[in-house]
């Protein structure tokens, strides 16, 4: 069995080593897990005199992401993600915080794997337990996901 160091990818399939997250022009050096799901809200088509579905249309589409990061200490760490929320005086700047772009590249080429346009912050989870590290899971409302270029 070979192993192989992060940033070498030699097959078709890549891993989490061979992959990095930015957000805007910032890389998440803190992040450990990306869950996107789509959904085309597909709907069968059904006439009469037909068993089944006859064809099948889209209604709409919705893009949402579990974003797994560290829990850091201290304010504006380089490499942490940015997110809306309840600010020190108690105001709220969820709404005027804008749309956020979240872009995962290959490690060893910088080939854009996929870009997540149009995210919006819409809530999360901490996660603090005895001999682990302290994470934190943000969930985002995005607006499209458009595959990379050379990937499938």
């Amino acid at each position: 069995m070979a192993f192989q160091k992060g940033g070498q990818s030699n097959g078709p399939v890549g891993s989490g080593i061979d992959c990095f997250l930015m957000q805007e022009n910032t890389l998440l050096a803190y992040s450990t897990e990306l869950n996107v799901s789509e959904d085309w809200h597909v709907e069968g088509i059904q006439t009469l005199g037909f068993f089944g579905f006859r064809n099948f249309l889209s209604m709409g589409y919705t893009c949402e992401f579990d974003l797994g990061t560290f829990l850091l200490r201290g304010a504006d760490i380089a490499g942490s993600v940015s997110m809306p929320g309840f600010e020190s005086d108690g105001t709220v700047n969820i709404n005027s915080s804008g749309l956020y772009t979240f872009t995962a590249l290959d490690v060893s080429t910088l080939i854009v794997l996929f870009t997540i346009m149009g995210s919006q912050y819409s809530g999360g989870n901490l996660k603090v337990a005895q001999g682990e590290l302290m994470t934190r899971s943000t969930k985002w409302k995005a607006r499209m996901m458009l595959p990379g270029l050379q990937t499938s």
